[in-house]
């Protein structure tokens, strides 16, 4: 019976002891990107995210409740080819009903005008909620994606689909 105790002991003690370690080499890694006590998560290299969430997911969610900037893997699903008709680009010219984004920047819906719908690879149409801050000025929000544009997002790294959760205290 003590055998079977001591070792049971010992093996939780390094159970707990590898979790530990878990820990502390996740916050070591972390401190490469700090300064003055703050930390630069916008400069942490891809292989370092990659290990990061690897430590992160071995993790009970106790342990993942102490780590200073939790880590998460964003689902890799791009958006489609999808290109507007004439007819659609016509209607988003409405600005009572549409507020109108090209490549994540603003238009008024005028500047349509200058574009052919052959000019865009993809679109989202969003309805507004009644809390959204242009909610009234337009119902629905238009984001459209050029083709070079587009041509770009498809290139994208894939340590864009890491993130830290900012944690509010």
């Amino acid at each position: 019976m003590k055998k079977i105790l001591v070792i049971q002991v010992l093996l939780f003690s390094t159970i707990l002891l590898a979790q530990e370690n878990k820990l502390e080499e996740y916050e070591r890694v972390l401190d490469k990107y700090r300064t003055d006590g703050k930390t630069n998560l916008s400069e942490v290299s891809i292989e370092d995210k990659e290990m990061l969430f690897q430590l992160y997911s071995e993790m009970s969610e106790v342990e993942k409740n102490t780590v200073s900037h939790p880590i998460v893997k964003l689902s890799p699903r791009k958006l489609e080819e999808k290109q507007p008709t004439a007819e659609l680009i016509n209607d988003w010219k409405n600005d009572q009903k549409f507020g109108v984004w090209i490549d994540g920047n603003r238009i008024d819906n005028n500047i349509l005008n200058n574009y052919n719908f052959s000019d865009f690879s993809t679109y989202t149409v969003s309805k507004l909620h009644k809390n959204a801050v242009n909610y009234g000025k337009h119902y629905f929000q238009v984001n459209l994606m050029t083709n070079s544009h587009y041509k770009e997002y498809l290139k994208k790294k894939p340590d864009e689909h890491y993130a830290f959760i900012n944690r509010t205290k």
